[in-house]
């Protein structure tokens, strides 16, 4: 007989939790929908220990995170559905948003490698793609400001080489600007592959990877 009324005690407990853990993510997603990104992050705190550890569900926290700019959170959070993950497609979504939590932060290296990592999964990607080569694009002038600099300190100190110093500045301009000028081509035509697409699939609901309505 006890032993009856502990199984029944127990179902119930379990059903009680589980009607209390559902009404709290309607709320954060509720305040979500209403843009309240702070207010949905507290009770998406106060719920992540009961919640499953589940990949769609660390999405969901992470999205929040990344809408209320709170970056080194949603990198964790997306860090974490990477690895939970059952699907290509899952584990390229995660990589994706990872990539771009990445550039928000300007860890530009990260970003560039995370974004390879879900072109790996998914070649057809082509917001990847562009946003793969926006993030080179920048790493690239980020690391060509410093020799600059560097150049122009050398040429003020030493005018004894000016000639073959600004000879060689011009060769190494000349490269980057190579560089630059083929990311910038592929950065077009990756643009204008993405508006042909979404001009084909005009009508057709798309969803927004970092928006997600419930």
């Amino acid at each position: 007989m006890n032993y009856i009324f502990c199984i029944v005690f127990l179902f119930f407990s379990f059903l009680s939790f589980s009607q209390e853990w559902e009404k709290q993510i309607k709320d954060a997603r509720k305040l979500y929908q209403n843009k309240k990104y702070t207010e949905s992050s507290k009770v998406y705190s106060n719920i992540e220990k009961k919640a499953p550890n589940t990949n769609d569900f660390k999405q969901e926290i992470a999205q929040n995170a990344y809408r209320s700019e709170k970056f080194d959170v949603a990198e964790k959070k997306y860090s974490s559905s990477v690895n939970l993950a059952k699907t290509k497609e899952q584990k390229a979504l995660s990589y994706y948003n990872l990539g771009n939590t990445y550039l928000k932060q300007q860890k530009l290296s990260e970003a560039i490698e995370a974004y390879k990592q879900s072109l790996r999964l998914n070649s057809k990607d082509e917001e990847c793609r562009f946003n793969l080569a926006k993030a080179m694009i920048k790493q690239q002038n980020n690391s060509s400001s410093p020799n600059k600099n560097n150049q122009s300190k050398q040429e003020k100190n030493n005018k004894i080489n000016e000639k073959e110093n600004s000879s060689e500045k011009n060769n190494e301009q000349k490269k980057v600007d190579r560089m630059l000028d083929e990311l910038r081509k592929k950065e077009a035509e990756t643009k204008k592959k993405s508006s042909q697409n979404r001009k084909e699939s005009s009508g057709n609901e798309k969803t927004n990877k970092h928006v997600k309505d419930w």
